[in-house]
């Protein structure tokens, strides 16, 4: 029987790199908190550190170290996101993976790649995998509104765009037997219908992704023609600078930061996002500072 989702959610920064003391106390937000919404608690328990879309963004064993140091005294709990990657990438994860292994056993790791969570399962057993937000296909079509300017649909339809792939029995089955207990969620425009979920749930706000891909606009702005929108070995990472936001017919704001797209979510939609862990349906929500 699976466990019964309930009480307060757990708070958690999202962090592509540590520079500096671990943040604490309320998120940046520029949204106003509805009445009723649970605010963030002073502090929060977990740090998840790294990418979940550019192997070229994976960090060091010295910024891992770093990283738990500065959690470690605190009792903040690890979560390492981990993107899509090459045999290259793969090498590189194995490294942190060996670290983590040696100086925090139990800490999660978040997949995006299927050759990821197979290295996990064969090496390194006590590491926890948790479903990432690539591997959870949903609608992702940003011409669909935010609840504040939702036209009314008929039901059915409305429920279909709101489901995620996590929703279906077959895909939870395979998820569990491959040990997977957690997934991670993006929350769209449309909304999110999560019944019959089993999985524990980490809500990330309050930026969703719309689309990736190993060619990076951004970083390959200083390359010639020929070598622009091509995967690259070796990259600067100007997107942990810059980052571009693009004008569509959208009813959300767009961002194009580095190799991937990202919507910022209205004040509705953060309303109905944080109403979700009230309920008790999310029990972790993801604070990305960038």
């Amino acid at each position: 029987m699976p466990e019964e989702k309930g009480g307060s959610p757990e708070w958690a920064w999202s962090l592509p790199r540590v520079e500096g003391p671990i943040p604490s106390g309320r998120p940046p937000f520029s949204f106003r908190w509805g009445d009723g919404v649970p605010l963030p608690p002073t502090r929060f328990s977990r740090l998840y550190l790294g990418s979940e879309f550019c192997q070229h963004l994976i960090p060091s064993t010295a910024q891992l170290d770093r990283a738990l140091q500065e959690i470690q005294p605190d009792g903040l709990a690890l979560s390492l996101l981990t993107p899509y990657v090459t045999d290259e990438g793969i090498g590189r994860l194995r490294v942190l993976f060996s670290h983590l292994f040696l100086h925090c056993l139990d800490a999660e790791v978040i997949v995006n790649d299927w050759g990821t969570l197979r290295l996990l399962r064969r090496e390194y057993p006590s590491l926890v995998p948790v479903l990432g937000r690539v591997l959870n296909k949903m609608t992702r079509d940003l011409s669909l509104a935010p609840p504040e300017k939702r036209p009314i649909a008929p039901p059915p339809a409305s429920q279909a765009l709101r489901r995620s792939a996590l929703g279906l029995p077959l895909y939870q089955h395979f998820l569990t037997g491959m040990g997977i207990q957690r997934a991670e969620l993006d929350f769209p425009p449309q909304g999110l219908n999560l019944t019959g979920i089993v999985l524990k749930l980490s809500l990330h706000l309050p930026y969703g992704y719309v689309t990736t891909g190993r060619a990076c606009p951004i970083g390959s702005l200083d390359r010639p023609k020929r070598e622009k929108f091509r995967p690259v070995d070796r990259c600067s990472a100007p997107c942990q600078e810059y980052a571009a936001e693009l004008h569509p017919a959208s009813s959300v704001r767009l961002f194009y930061r580095g190799n991937t797209v990202f919507y910022r979510y209205s004040e509705g939609m953060v309303g109905e996002a944080l109403k979700l862990a009230g309920e008790g349906k999310v029990d972790r929500l993801v604070v990305q500072l960038a």
